[in-house]
């Protein structure tokens, strides 16, 4: 697999075949989120944790109800919202394994 090479310093420049390794999704990927070495993709109802250096997968966060347009991280948490109103939020590790979820929260759409 080619070696990513910052261009200007800065921004990883990266090549088709990069791209092949992170295929974990049976389905599209709907978000996607870098946080150190890994890669957190949503798609398929789930989330799942990669190395983003070797594109080899780590772990599966949640199986969701509905599809996860956003995943985003502060303060060492990741956030995964999804289409059924869920935000689920969970503590990073340095592994990529074992990551344990802090909150859940949902938001009804009942009135």
């Amino acid at each position: 697999m080619p070696t990513p090479f910052l261009a200007n310093s800065q921004f990883p420049i990266f090549s088709f075949h990069t791209f092949q390794a992170y295929r974990a999704h049976q389905t599209q990927v709907d978000s996607v989120l870098v946080v150190g070495k890994f890669v957190y993709s949503g798609g398929d109802r789930r989330v799942i944790v990669s190395d983003f250096r070797t594109g080899e997968i780590c772990s599966t966060i949640t199986r969701d109800s509905g599809n996860i347009p956003v995943l985003f991280e502060k303060d060492q948490e990741i956030f995964i919202c999804s289409t059924n109103g869920s935000i689920r939020t969970y503590a990073l590790t340095h592994s990529g394994q074992n990551i344990k979820m802090v909150r859940f929260f949902v938001h009804s759409l009942v009135h």
